[in-house]
């Protein structure tokens, strides 16, 4: 198919089954809106085709409060830079079943495995989307430390091997702001 050029934006996207899911998505923005502060203060790990940080920035439109709140995210580890905000967030949002889409599913793993070693967040929410997935809100409880750090290295080091500017970059900018943290 052909788009005359005043219509096409460049943008790629595909239309799927209608969502169902609408009124629960409007429940996690309005929890966003409730509990969290500033610019960039949640940060969402899951980046697919079901969930993404996207689908609840658009579904809030007109109001753009949700696109302050919640950053678009990375999915694309040569174009996208490590996500500073899923270490300085004060929530962090992943689902179940995990909807992943590149190296987002080590960056869930990476993240579970912090909070089973070092409980730096709480449990704050979850949200059953009514199509098999539930949400869960993560609240920060502790200042992030550069042992969780080491944790995403880890996991990450293959997209770090190919990408160093977009991960070991901002690692290593990290570690220093979280040096004196324990």
């Amino acid at each position: 198919m052909v788009f005359p050029s005043g219509f096409y934006s460049g943008l790629y996207f595909y239309v799927d089954s209608p969502r169902n899911d609408l009124q629960q998505v409007a429940e996690v923005n309005a929890w966003l809106r409730e509990n969290c502060t500033g610019e960039n203060s949640a940060y969402m790990i899951c980046h697919g085709v079901v969930y993404s940080p996207d689908v609840f920035r658009i579904s809030a439109l007109p109001d753009e409060s949700i696109r302050e709140i919640l950053p678009y995210g990375a999915c694309n580890p040569g174009n996208d830079a490590f996500p500073k905000e899923l270490l300085t967030a004060q929530v962090v949002l992943t689902c179940t079943p995990f909807d992943p889409n590149n190296h987002t599913e080590k960056m869930n793993a990476a993240f579970l495995e912090n909070q089973e070693k070092y409980a730096p967040f709480e449990l704050a929410a979850t949200f059953d989307m009514g199509n098999g997935y539930t949400i869960t809100a993560y609240r920060r409880v502790k200042a992030p430390t550069a042992a969780e750090l080491d944790t995403y290295r880890a996991y990450l080091a293959e997209e770090n091997e190919r990408f160093p500017y977009n991960f070991s970059a901002v690692w290593d900018e990290l570690a220093v702001q979280f040096a004196n943290n324990g």
